[in-house]
């Protein structure tokens, strides 16, 4: 089990820091003590890229001589992990490197070449998209070969150290340090350039596979669709002012009240109208109508004011919808004085909405409930039991009001 005393004053930070930004949680609720599945939601396979992360920082053995070597307990909290480096490194004192062995001093050599792009396998392209794909959750199809990683696909610095981190475990590469001076910047900014990477010199990688007979180009621009003319002036039926009144009552007066009650109570009284609906719940124009404990159903009737200029429901609707809904299957199994933020939300969007579609409802429900984290997921969905979109949520529970 985690000892404070046996563990060094840096690692625990270093651990802790590496894991706030592989998981993006808040580095406060990140307690030594805390169950990594239980209290914080990490599954096996986000556990995975912090130890892939934590093994090149720190020079450690693969996962499974790890999981052969402790005690499941121990990789269960953030403090046994941080313990399990200190003894695989054995470090007892703050350090901002893994301890080792000083290289010996050689003879000068020349520096090894620039390596230059490699043809490369159908078959490894396809594994180091999938690769991407798990790691970013992206969908699969976006993840061209000569996308640019950070202006194109928005993957940053760091989530593409944890990408290396399980290729170089999955192929064996060397280090980064080794391969800085045998590659060019440009092949670290594209799928295709990493993989010309993995083929120079992992070890892992099959040559079943035909090869490719040049690396994948970036296809041309379309040609710019052709100047028309000005449509005429829309009829005036068309062009007529709509105007919609809404009212909100203060706020404050219910969430206070809610810093002393159950949330399920809280929120069951909203729909007896015992405290008013918030203001957000008018201006959208949506409403709760079913409370249960892990379970909330939110009600919405898609209108003109929700849409965006090419004239269907904003996207914005459904995700302010399904976000209500799961923060409020959240709040409904909390006790008095627990509040909650949301912290990670994700939307699917599957159909468009207008104003014909009618009433439609967003189902949500708990999937996790820890004492620090907890998840839900929710789906809108229309009477006939049609999917319009599809979200997940991450919320931090905290010992004061709610507020999402």
């Amino acid at each position: 089990m985690y000892s404070s005393s046996a563990v060094a004053l840096d690692i625990p930070a270093e651990v802790r820091s590496i894991i706030a930004d592989v998981t993006r949680y808040p580095i406060d609720i990140l307690e030594p003590t805390a169950d990594i599945e239980e209290d914080l939601g990490i599954d096996s396979v986000k556990l995975g890229e912090v130890l892939s992360v934590l093994r090149e920082r720190y020079g450690l053995p693969p996962t499974a001589e790890l999981r052969a070597r402790f005690p499941a307990t121990q990789l269960r909290t953030i403090g046994g992990i941080a313990e399990a480096v200190v003894i695989l490194t054995g470090n007892t004192s703050t350090s901002a490197a893994p301890a080792s062995a000083p290289a010996p001093v050689t003879t000068a050599a020349p520096a090894p070449p620039v390596v230059a792009p490699q043809t490369q396998s159908a078959s490894l392209l396809d594994e180091v998209r999938q690769i991407f794909a798990e790691l970013t959750r992206y969908p699969i199809d976006i993840l061209s070969s000569d996308a640019d990683l950070e202006d194109d696909l928005g993957i940053d610095s760091v989530k593409l150290g944890e990408i290396f981190s399980v290729l170089r475990e999955r192929y064996a590469l060397p280090p980064r340090t080794e391969l800085r001076d045998r590659i060019t910047p440009t092949q670290l900014r594209t799928i295709g350039g990493i993989t010309e990477i993995v083929a120079a010199f992992g070890n892992g990688v099959s040559d079943a596979a035909p090869p490719l007979a040049q690396p994948l180009a970036r296809t041309a621009e379309p040609a710019p669709p052709p100047v028309v003319a000005p449509a005429a002036p829309l009829a005036s039926k068309a062009t007529q002012a709509r105007s919609r009144t809404i009212s909100w009552s203060d706020p404050m007066a219910g969430a206070a009240a809610a810093r002393n009650m159950a949330g399920i109570d809280y929120l069951r009284a909203i729909m007896r109208g015992d405290y008013p609906v918030p203001p957000m719940a008018s201006l959208m124009d949506f409403t709760v109508i079913d409370v249960e404990p892990g379970r909330v159903v939110v009600e919405v009737r898609p209108g003109e004011q929700h849409y965006n200029p090419i004239g269907v429901v904003h996207a914005g609707m459904a995700a302010t919808v399904l976000d209500t809904a799961m923060a409020c299957a959240v709040h409904s199994t909390l006790g008095p004085g627990t509040g909650y933020a949301t912290i990670e939300f994700k939307i699917n969007l599957v159909r468009a909405v207008t104003a014909d579609v009618g009433r439609l409802r967003a189902v949500a429900e708990v999937v996790h409930g820890g004492s620090r984290i907890a998840t839900a997921e929710a789906r809108l969905l229309d009477d006939a039991g049609a999917l319009y979109a599809h979200a997940t949520e991450t919320c931090m529970l905290m010992p004061k009001g709610p507020r999402a």
